[in-house]
C-alpha cells in the first residue's frame, strides 16, 4: 500500500476506531469550531486549505459581505499565483440572506467561478479542498460570514480523503450536480437580487421594530462598563476624589459617566470636551440615561444654560475669565473631562487648579501620548478602568474590522519610503492605484464613507482634486480648516441622501482623535506608520458600532519603512517588542486577532515589515527610556519587572540585553536604589544574563528558595520542589544546577584563554553540605543591600511568570517545545559540564559519552556565506528533515559514526531550527529525532573554488509533527 494511503488510513482508525492508536495528526478527522477563549477559529483552517490546495470548492447557503472580507485576502494571493488557482463559489438565494454586496466583491475575482441556487430549498455548508494526491472535505454549519467563521457556536467535521476515496468523487459529484443547474452571477442578475435584497431587508428591519419591546431599545451598561462603575464606587468608597477611565474610541465613555453619574446623583455636574459639537452629543446620550431627571443645558457659543443641573460646555469656553469667575470653586459636585489627555494644556490646567469638586473623572483613550507623562499623576494614579481596543473588540464593544495591508507604488525601481518628494506621491499613477485598491475592497455596504489620512498637506489636496476629476466626491481637510468647514464637511459623509453625500474626507494632521463618525466604514491609511499610537486613533475613527453598520474596511499602503514593524505592535497590541512574536503574528496574523477582526497582508507588505522587524532597533536606548517613563508615569513609582508584565507592557527582560541587568538601568535613570561596585555588578550581570534567566526551572526555584530562607535541607526542598511540579527532583539535575550558578559551566577569555566564571572570579553562590543547600559567600554579601535582593526576587518572579509552566519539559527541566532556546541554552539544559565553543559546535556536536547529539540548522541560509557551509537542509515533510553533516566528513568519521548509531548507543538528538541568521542566537526546539540510517549517503558539494567537498546526508523523523503554523512559518522564506 502507497505511504499516504497508510497514513490516511492510521488517521481514520485513531479518529474513528481508536484513540491511542498513532497516526499523522494532520489527516486525522476533527471537529472545527470557534473557541474566542482559546482564539481557535473555523477561519484559520480554511484559510490554511487555501494557501496550499490546488483548488477549491464552496457550498453555503448564504454569504456576506464580512464573510468575503475574511476570505478575500486569500483568494487574492491564489489569483496572483504565476499558475493562477482556480475554484468555484456556489451560495443560494435562500431566505435571501445572500448580501448583494458579498457578490460584487467576489465577482471581481477572475480565478472564482461564482454561481447562485435560486431553489429555496439549498441549505448546504460544505467546503472542499484539493491537493495533490488527498482532499480536505469540511462538512458543518457554517455559512461565509464573519460570524460564522470566527466567533458563532459552530460544528463542522473536517476529513481527509484520498484522491481515489469514494467519498470524495461521491462528494464533487454532488457539488457538481448542483453548480450546473445553479444560476451565474452576473451584472445583469446581481441588479435584479439587489432589488429584492433591499426589499425584503427594510420589511425584516421594519418588523423588528415594531416588535422589539420598548425596554429592549434601552441603553444597558455592558459588562465591561459595569466593572468600571463598580471600581469608580469603591475608590470613592476609599476615600478617592478623582479617577482615570482609560477606554478606547467608540466603547462608550459618554455612556459610562452618564451611567455613573445617574447612580452618584450630584447635584451639579459639568461635563468638559474640547468641541462644541461633541458637548452637544454628550449631552443628547447623557438625556438618553438621565430620562429628564435632572436639567441639562449647554454653555458654549452663544447658548448659556448657567442654571441647568448638568452643563456641557468646552474647555475653550471655560477657561475664560469671564465665564470661570461666575462659578464658585465648590459649584460642581461632579466634573468629567473628556479627552484627558489634553490636560497638561494652559487652559485644562486652569480649570482644574479653579475647581474643588466632590469627584473629579477624566476620560481618555491614550493617556501615554503626553509628553510630560503626568495624565496619571493628575488623577492620583487612581485609574478606574483600562479598556483598549483589543478588549474592547474581544467583548464586541466595536465593529470588527478587516485589514487589508497593500503595497504603494514603486518609482523608477524604488519603493516609496520616508524620503518621497511630494513629486514622487502625487502621481497619476499612485492616483489609479489607491481608486484601483479602494474599490477592489470595497466597504461593508457597498457605500463609501470613508477618511483618507495623508502624510502632507500638498498631497492631501492633490489627491482629493483627482478623485474629484475622475467622479467620486471628496474633499481636503488639513489643520487650516476652520470647525465649520470640518463639522460640513461630517454631515456630508453621514447624510443619507446619495446626491450630496461625500465619498472620502482627506486629511492631514485632523481627525486622529476627538471626532465622532459612526457612518465612516472605510478608513485609508497613505502614510509611513511613525507610531503605534497614533495608527490605533486612526484606526479607531471607523470602529463605532452603529445599526447597519457591519464591520469597518482599513486599507493601508504600506511603502519601505523603517518603522514597518510598528504595524503588528498596532494591529496586535503586542508591546513586547519581541521580534520573534511580531514574525510569527505577521505570518499567521488569523492566529492572534481577536473576534470577528481579520489581518491580511500581500507578499509584497509581508517582506517589507519582516525587513523592518529584522533591521528596525526596537530595543534601541530611545525606546527602552520611554516606555520605561510610561510605565513609571502610570503607576506613580520605580516600576519592578512584574509590573511591566502586568501592565502588558514591553519584555523587562531586553532592559537586561541591552544594560546587563534591569538594577544596572535604573541606576542609568538615577534612581534611588544603593550603588554597586564593579564586581557587585559583574555578579548581577551574571545572575541576571546566566542564571535566572527564563530558561530552566530549577535555577530560579532554587535562587527564590535560598534568597528567602539562607538555608533549606535537601530533602525539604525536594519535597517543595515535587508539592510545585508533580515531579520528582533527581540529583544529577541538582548537582547541575548548583554547577551552573556557581559560574561552573559558564566561561569568559582571559588573556585569550577560556576559564570558567566562577573560578575566576571565585563565585560561591549556593552550595550543598551535609545535605543542606545554603547561601554562599558572595550572594549573601550581595544580598546584604536589600535593594538588590528585591530586584533579584523581582528577576526570579519575572522568570518564573514567563516560563510555558503547563508545558511538558518545564517542571522536569528539558526543553519546551517550539520555544526558542541558544546553543548555550541548550547545553546547560543538556547538562554538559562547561559550556562548548560556538564555533567549535556549528550545526551540531555529539557528546563524548554519546549521551546526546543537538543538532542546530539554519534553515534560510545568507547567500554572502561560504559555499562550503551553506547546507541544503530541508523539510520533505513536517515530522521528517533531510539534513546534512559537516563537511569533509565520511561513513568513517567518528562523529557520522555516532550519528549514525544513535540506536545503539541511546543517543539523543534535539532538533533546533531557525528561520534565518536575522532572528539572532536562538533557536526554535522541534522535539528529538531519529536518523533514518538506510537513507544516509555520501555526498559532495563545492566550495567557492569550485572544489568538491566530502559529507553525509541523511534523513531525520521527529517523534512529533512540527506546529503547522511554526512549520509555514520556518519553510517559507518571507
Amino acid at each position: 500500500m502507497e505511504a499516504l494511503k497508510l497514513a490516511i488510513q492510521n488517521a481514520v482508525t485513531t479518529g474513528f476506531v481508536d484513540d491511542q492508536f498513532e497516526s499523522f495528526s494532520d489527516y486525522r478527522p476533527s471537529i472545527l469550531t470557534n473557541e474566542p477563549i482559546l482564539n481557535e477559529k473555523v477561519l484559520s483552517t480554511l484559510l490554511d486549505e487555501l494557501r496550499t490546495c490546488e483548488s477549491f470548492f464552496l457550498s453555503v447557503a448564504f454569504i456576506t459581505s464580512g464573510g468575503v472580507a475574511s476570505l478575500f485576502g486569500a483568494l487574492l494571493d491564489l489569483e496572483a499565483k504565476e499558475k493562477p488557482i482556480k475554484g468555484k463559489i456556489l451560495v443560494s438565494e435562500y431566505l435571501n440572506f445572500t448580501e448583494p454586496e458579498a457578490l460584487r466583491k467576489l465577482m471581481q475575482l477572475t480565478n472564482v467561478e461564482l454561481k447562485i441556487a435560486t431553489n429555496s430549498d439549498f441549505h448546504s455548508k460544505g467546503f472542499l479542498f484539493t491537493h495533490k494526491s488527498y482532499y480536505t472535505i469540511i462538512i458543518g454549519s457554517s455559512n461565509i460570514t464573519h460570524g460564522a467563521l470566527t466567533k458563532n457556536k459552530e460544528w463542522n467535521l473536517k476529513v481527509t480523503a484520498h484522491k481515489d476515496s469514494e467519498l470524495f468523487k461521491n462528494t464533487i459529484i454532488e457539488f457538481e450536480n448542483v453548480f450546473h443547474q445553479a444560476q451565474d452571477v452576473t451584472s445583469e442578475y446581481l441588479e435584479k437580487y439587489s432589488f429584492v435584497y433591499n426589499s425584503e431587508r427594510k420589511l425584516r428591519q421594519g418588523l423588528r421594530n415594531a416588535i422589539l419591546p420598548v425596554n429592549d431599545k434601552m441603553i444597558q451598561p455592558n459588562e465591561m462598563q459595569i466593572q468600571a462603575i463598580e471600581n469608580l464606587n469603591k475608590l470613592r468608597k476609599a476615600g478617592k476624589d478623582k479617577a482615570l477611565l482609560v477606554s478606547a474610541t467608540g466603547t462608550g465613555k459618554t455612556y459610562l459617566s452618564a451611567f455613573d453619574i445617574a447612580q452618584v446623583n450630584p447635584k451639579r455636574m459639568l461635563f468638559l470636551v474640547h468641541r462644541k459639537n461633541i458637548a452637544q452629543k454628550a449631552m443628547e446620550s447623557y438625556a438618553t440615561i438621565l430620562s429628564n431627571k435632572k436639567d441639562l443645558g449647554l454653555y458654549s457659543g452663544s447658548t448659556k444654560s448657567m442654571n441647568a443641573d448638568y452643563i456641557f460646555s468646552t474647555v475653550q469656553t471655560f477657561s475664560r475669565d469671564e465665564h470661570l469667575d461666575k462659578f464658585n470653586p465648590d459649584y460642581f459636585d461632579y466634573i468629567v473631562i473628556d479627552e484627558t489627555h489634553r490636560a497638561s494644556a494652559n487652559s485644562y490646567q486652569k480649570i482644574m487648579n479653579h475647581f474643588k469638586p466632590k469627584f473629579l473623572l477624566g476620560m481618555t483613550a491614550t493617556p501615554e501620548r503626553t509628553d510630560g507623562l503626568d495624565i496619571f499623576a493628575l488623577f492620583d494614579y487612581n485609574i478606574a478602568s483600562e479598556i483598549r481596543l483589543h478588549d474592547a473588540l474581544a467583548n464586541d464593544m466595536l465593529v470588527p474590522f478587516h485589514y487589508y495591508g497593500i503595497s504603494d507604488i514603486v518609482v523608477d525601481g524604488k519603493s516609496l519610503d520616508e524620503s518621497a518628494t511630494v513629486n514622487e506621491l502625487n502621481r497619476i499613477d499612485r492616483v489609479n492605484h489607491i481608486i484601483q485598491n479602494i474599490n477592489l475592497f470595497g466597504t461593508d455596504d457597498g457605500v463609501k464613507r470613508g477618511l483618507i489620512f495623508c502624510s502632507r498637506q500638498e498631497e492631501c489636496i492633490f489627491l482629493s482634486h483627482e478623485f474629484n476629476m475622475r467622479g467620486l466626491r471628496t474633499i481636503a481637510l488639513t489643520g487650516n480648516s476652520s470647525e465649520d468647514e470640518r463639522s460640513r464637511a461630517i454631515d456630508l459623509l453621514e447624510t443619507d441622501d446619495l446626491e450630496i453625500k461625500l465619498d472620502y474626507i482627506f486629511t492631514v494632521d485632523i481627525f486622529n482623535e476627538g471626532i465622532d463618525i459612526p457612518r465612516v466604514n472605510q478608513i485609508v491609511m497613505l502614510r509611513p506608520t511613525q507610531s503605534a499610537i497614533v495608527f490605533v486613533q486612526q484606526l479607531g475613527r471607523g470602529l463605532r458600532k452603529r445599526e447597519g453598520k457591519s464591520y469597518v474596511t482599513v486599507i493601508d499602503f504600506i511603502g519601505n519603512y523603517q518603522n514597518n514593524f510598528l504595524v503588528p505592535i498596532a494591529l496586535f497590541g503586542d508591546k513586547t517588542y519581541i521580534k520573534d512574536n511580531l514574525r510569527k503574528l505577521v505570518h499567521r496574523p488569523e492566529k492572534s486577532i481577536i473576534g470577528a477582526s481579520t489581518i491580511y497582508f500581500d507578499r509584497i507588505v509581508k517582506e517589507k515589515i519582516f525587513h523592518s522587524i529584522d533591521t528596525g532597533k526596537l530595543q534601541e536606548k530611545r525606546r527602552l527610556v520611554e516606555d520605561y517613563k510610561i510605565l513609571k508615569g502610570k503607576i506613580g513609582r520605580v516600576p519592578t519587572m512584574i509590573d511591566f508584565l502586568e501592565h502588558g507592557e514591553r519584555d523587562p527582560f531586553q532592559y537586561i540585553v541591552h544594560y546587563n541587568s534591569y538594577y544596572a538601568y535604573l541606576l542609568g535613570m538615577k534612581e534611588s536604589i544603593s550603588p554597586i561596585s564593579e564586581f557587585e555588578d559583574q555578579l548581577i550581570t551574571f545572575l541576571s544574563k546566566e542564571i535566572l534567566n527564563p530558561v530552566r526551572f530549577l535555577e530560579i526555584h532554587l535562587m527564590k528558595t535560598i534568597l528567602n530562607r539562607g538555608q533549606i535541607s535537601l530533602v525539604e526542598f525536594q519535597e517543595l520542589y515535587l508539592k510545585e511540579t508533580s515531579i520528582s527532583l533527581e540529583k544529577e539535575t541538582l548537582n547541575h544546577a548548583l554547577h551552573v550558578m556557581n559560574g561552573l559551566f559558564h566561561t569568559i577569555s582571559v588573556n585569550k584563554e577560556l576559564v570558567k566564571i566562577g573560578s575566576h572570579r571565585n563565585y560561591d553562590i549556593v552550595f550543598k553540605e551535609n545535605d543542606v543547600l545554603k547561601i554562599g559567600r558572595t550572594l549573601s554579601d550581595l544580598i546584604e543591600k536589600a535593594d538588590i535582593k528585591s530586584y533579584l526576587l523581582d528577576l526570579c518572579e519575572y522568570s518564573f511568570r514567563t516560563m510555558k509552566i503547563n508545558e511538558p519539559g518545564f517542571a522536569n527541566n528539558d526543553f519546551i517545545l517550539n520555544s526558542r532556546y541558544s546553543r548555550k541554552d541548550v547545553f546547560r539544559i543538556l547538562q554538559w559540564e562547561v559550556n562548548p565553543v560556538a564555533l567549535n559546535v556549528g550545526g551540531y556536536m555529539v557528546r563524548k559519552n554519546k549521551a546526546d547529539c543537538a543538532i542546530f540548522v539554519n534553515y534560510h541560509k545568507d547567500e554572502g556565506i561560504s559555499a562550503s557551509t551553506k547546507y541544503h537542509d530541508r523539510f520533505i515533510s513536517r515530522n521528517e528533515l533531510i539534513w546534512m553533516t559537516k563537511n569533509k566528513r565520511y561513513f568513517s568519521s567518528a562523529d557520522v559514526i555516532s550519528i549514525l548509531s544513535q540506536k545503539e548507543h541511546g543517543m539523543r538528538m534535539p532538533l533546533f531550527v531557525k528561520k534565518n541568521n536575522a532572528e539572532g542566537e536562538e533557536f526554535y526546539y522541534l522535539g528529538n529525532s531519529k536518523v533514518l540510517k538506510e537513507t544516509a549517503v555520501e555526498i559532495s558539494i563545492y566550495n567557492d573554488s569550485g572544489k568538491s567537498i566530502p559529507l553525509v546526508e541523511m534523513n531525520l523523523i521527529l517523534e512529533n509533527p512540527v506546529e503547522k503554523s511554526l512549520y509555514d512559518y520556518l519553510v517559507n522564506s518571507d
